[in-house]
Parts: C-alpha cells; structure tokens; sequence
C-alpha cells in the first residue's frame, strides 16, 4: 500500500508561510504610530488607542479615546 505524503506536505508548506515579524524603525526624522481598537458590545461603544515611538524604539506619545458608538460590521 502507498503511503501519501500531502500531510507532511501541507506541514512544510504552513511552515514556510509563517513570517516573523519583527520591528523596523521609520526613516530618518519620522516616528512610527501603531493604532488597535476594541468594540464593546454590551457597551455600545469602541476604543482606539495609539503608540507613537521614534527611530531608536523610544516611546514619544500614548493615546485612548473612546466613541460612544457601535459601528456596523461593514463600517
């Protein structure tokens, strides 16, 4: 009986689609703002929150702000 190899396959190619991400400084006189927001439900409202960091990693500036509405999946 043959044995099929697509498992060890499929394994190799989930692999080698993994990238890992890692940091990179903005250029020269820029800084990096990285934003996430959070939807509350039960709430009726969402979170935005920013991290602004300079060419060397540093911490610049830190922001939340809160919306008292509940956007709409296609929003």
């Amino acid at each position: 009986m043959a044995r099929s190899s697509r498992p060890t396959q499929l394994a190799k190619h989930q692999r080698n689609n993994q990238h890992e991400v890692r940091w990179q400084p903005p250029l020269d006189g820029c800084v990096k703002c990285n934003i996430d927001a959070t939807l509350f439900g039960d709430q009726q409202c969402f979170r935005i929150g920013m991290y602004i960091q300079n060419v060397q990693s540093h911490f610049v500036k830190a922001s939340t702000k809160t919306f008292e509405y509940f956007p709409t999946p296609s929003e």
